[in-house]
């Protein structure tokens, strides 16, 4: 992990964590879930785009994660066009117990 990224902090409650990011999808770029980020699975992801007629905005894509390990668990979202390899932007998260 870079050391200039700030690791954000999400609760879980029964056994869910919602992240949500901002996305521009007529970009290109998407969020998805970090292959080897064993902590959590995507078990829906639902996108908001801008509102319509606001051509090229932004928008933002949420996650509602189960979570499969122990908690504090941590999990890493990246960036990037379907088609690249290389991830723009890469977001760390540690999901915590609600108590």
């Amino acid at each position: 992990m870079d050391p200039a990224e700030r690791v954000q902090k999400v609760r879980a409650a029964n056994g869910f964590a919602v992240v949500s990011l901002p996305e521009s999808p007529t970009s290109g770029y998407l969020w998805e879930l970090e292959e080897g980020s064993p902590a959590a699975v995507v078990e829906r992801s639902l996108e908001q785009g801008p509102p319509p007629g606001v051509a090229g905005g932004g928008g933002v894509r949420t996650f509602r994660l189960k979570i499969s390990q122990r908690l504090p668990a941590t999990v890493c979202f990246v960036l990037r066009r379907p088609w690249e390899t290389e991830p723009l932007e890469r977001r760390t998260f540690e999901i915590e117990c609600e108590g």
